[in-house]
């Protein structure tokens, strides 16, 4: 899978560096958070395209919910992403309300796995609890997110507001809804958080 992965970026990116502009001879990926898995799986394609294809790439930080931004804005030529962010960027959708930005292309996929945990410790009240009932409950949890404008931060808010703390578009009130049931958000980086 990783020669796959690999294979298509190599043989994608030539492409684009001479659509481009013919002498360049770099691209710019946006990845995730320094630290994060993200940054990591692209700093690594990046020097395993550097070795194999002769193509200089900088990575630099970004997110699910900025990297769509930042490639449609020409400020990255190429970045990971998430399929509902891109779904909605291309169709101009919350969190790009109005931005439709038709000329994102997808290259590759499946090189991370999208999935959204929540951990409880195992001597919590909540540990035995579904996220039915804690939700549903709105229990008084403490819980760390990623700070606003994170891929995490967007999840996490189409989950309250299927759950009714809020109305679509009202992620504010979501907040407010649980806080005051005494539930308590720390917002902070990956490695804040840990």
């Amino acid at each position: 899978m990783k020669r796959l992965c690999v294979l298509l970026v190599a043989l994608t990116l030539p492409g684009l560096a001479v659509g481009g502009a013919a002498a360049q001879q770099s691209l710019t990926w946006t990845a995730g958070a320094v630290g994060g898995g993200w940054y990591a799986i692209s700093g690594g394609m990046a020097e395993l395209i550097r070795e194999k294809a002769g193509l200089n790439i900088k990575v630099i930080p970004g997110g699910g919910t900025q990297n769509p931004l930042l490639v449609e804005k020409g400020d990255a030529d190429i970045g990971m992403g998430l399929p509902p962010l891109l779904g909605a960027a291309t169709r101009g959708e919350d969190p790009y309300p109005g931005q439709k930005m038709e000329q994102l292309r997808a290259l590759a996929g499946n090189m991370s796995l999208n999935t959204f945990h929540f951990y409880a410790a195992a001597d919590s009240p909540f540990a035995k609890m579904s996220m039915d009932e804690i939700f549903r409950g709105k229990k008084p949890i403490r819980l760390a997110i990623s700070k606003p404008g994170s891929s995490d931060v967007w999840v996490f808010e189409k989950v309250m507001e299927y759950y009714g703390f809020c109305q679509q578009g009202k992620a504010a009130d979501c907040y407010r809804a649980w806080e005051v049931a005494g539930a308590r958000f720390f917002r902070g980086s990956y490695s804040e958080q840990a």
